[in-house]
């Protein structure tokens, strides 16, 4: 059976109840539940809805506390309207890494998740999350959730939606994007020149998703990295990159 990890990043979520990309991404994941493939959703954002709902402090782990359940609950809307209900998991690298315990929990309440039809969606919890919240580096918490989820189930494909088509050789250049990129041509060196120069500390950008691709790629795990609007949906072969 097929298995997709779709994850979004924050600042795709921007203006979410009229988000163009938020309606193409919740009718295509809608309709792979219809035909019974498995798909997991990986979100960011919490921390970006919980500024939207206080303005009583900047404390990352408060905000995001407070805005996990109306993230949750505008995905629930999303969904619903398209007669798919969907199960909250909040998580962290070590619930899904301890085989012996938590991983193995969280395996079998996934799989019945999809088994009932209904879109798990993940987020990091970070209310409780040590390293990871305060981790700078290639591993953005979400995106190493993402792989690590993947490589549990194993995966077909992740699927990163982010705000660039695809990657670039030069990101001035919009005719300079890479159609397909074998997962061993991802070297430190490769990934800081594919993203200009910026540091490995550049969090959660596309160091991080480079990153991602180049352990799947380990694992036999194809990634896809779109902007989920202007490709992906329509056009497979086009407006994305495939690692």
């Amino acid at each position: 059976m097929e298995t997709i990890i779709v994850k979004i990043w924050s600042e795709s979520l921007t203006h979410f109840e009229t988000s163009q990309k938020i309606e193409l991404l919740t009718e295509w994941i809608a309709q792979k539940i219809r035909e019974w493939v498995r798909v997991l959703l990986v979100t960011s954002g919490a921390v970006q809805f919980g500024r939207k709902h206080s303005s009583q402090t900047e404390n990352k782990q408060v905000l995001a506390a407070v805005g996990w359940p109306h993230l949750i609950h505008a995905y629930a809307e999303k969904f619903w309207q398209k007669n798919i209900n969907v199960a909250s998991f909040l998580v962290t690298h070590a619930d899904i890494e301890d085989y012996q315990e938590r991983a193995r929990t969280f395996t079998e309440t996934i799989e019945a998740t999809w088994d009932a039809g209904i879109l798990p969606i993940v987020n990091e919890n970070d209310p409780i999350s040590t390293e990871e919240m305060r981790e700078v580096g290639r591993w953005a918490d979400n995106d190493k959730n993402a792989l690590l989820i993947a490589r549990l189930f194993y995966a077909n494909k992740i699927i990163l939606i982010t705000n660039t088509n695809g990657v670039y050789r030069n990101p001035n250049n919009p005719d300079s994007r890479i159609q397909k990129i074998d997962a061993s041509e991802l070297t430190e060196t490769s990934i800081n020149s594919l993203c200009s120069g910026k540091s490995i500390a550049w969090t959660g950008g596309m160091n991080s998703k480079l990153s991602v691709a180049r352990e799947a790629g380990k694992s036999g795990i194809i990634t896809h990295i779109s902007n989920g609007i202007d490709s992906w949906i329509h056009d497979l072969n086009s407006g994305w990159t495939t690692i």
